[in-house]
């Protein structure tokens, strides 16, 4: 199974959502193919989005006919396929979101990190918390890193372009990144100079 396939299978498992006038909350979403920082497509698209896979339930749910009364048609991506694959491989289905930074009303997203340090006087592991508010010429980073959790909150609209279509507009993001240990802390007990005599021989 590809891998992509199988980790967001795996975590999808404990998204939680919930749809009310308009607004769809994601918690414990699985992003996957993100481009925050609105790389150029090779048709020279810089618009920034992300993609979230869809647990079972929501994607019956986009599909039945709760939402054709808004006139909206929600379109259900399927993962591609390995060539060598049947129609029976496990897939998962995601929707595109997109992220107006731009906007009149941008989206309010802020990354939460857990950083591992070293108390230089005990030695013990302490976590440090700290927030911060990501912007346009910020937000990119979120391509770059290991998401702990992520929880979302999508504005459900129709779209100008292709009338009786949805479009996904992020509205609040939360992200937390995985644990960052702080780097060098494994060697702060082999600070003693060595003896150069001691050291391999160069080739």
């Amino acid at each position: 199974m590809n891998k992509l396939v199988e980790t967001a299978l795996a975590r999808v498992q404990n998204t939680k959502w919930s749809f009310d006038r308009g607004v769809l909350e994601i918690r414990e979403a699985v992003l996957i193919f993100t481009n925050f920082a609105g790389q150029a497509n090779r048709f020279g698209n810089t618009t920034k989005y992300f993609n979230v896979v869809l647990p079972a339930d929501l994607k019956e749910f986009l599909e039945e006919c709760q939402l054709r009364d808004k006139s909206i048609h929600v379109n259900i991506h399927k993962y591609p396929q390995m060539a060598e694959g049947t129609d029976e491989d496990p897939c998962v289905y995601y929707i595109n979101v997109k992220v107006g930074m731009n906007s009149e009303f941008p989206p309010m997203v802020k990354l939460y990190v857990n950083l591992q340090t070293t108390n230089p006087e005990t030695g013990d592991i302490e976590n440090k918390r700290s927030s911060v508010s990501l912007e346009d010429a910020t937000i990119g980073c979120l391509d770059r890193i290991d998401m702990d959790r992520a929880d979302c909150k999508l504005n459900l609209k129709e779209s100008k372009a292709s009338p009786g279509h949805a479009v996904f507009y992020l509205r609040q993001l939360n992200v937390i990144q995985t644990k960052v240990p702080e780097f060098g802390g494994a060697y702060e007990d082999w600070d003693e100079p060595i003896d150069e005599s001691s050291l391999p021989p160069q080739d």
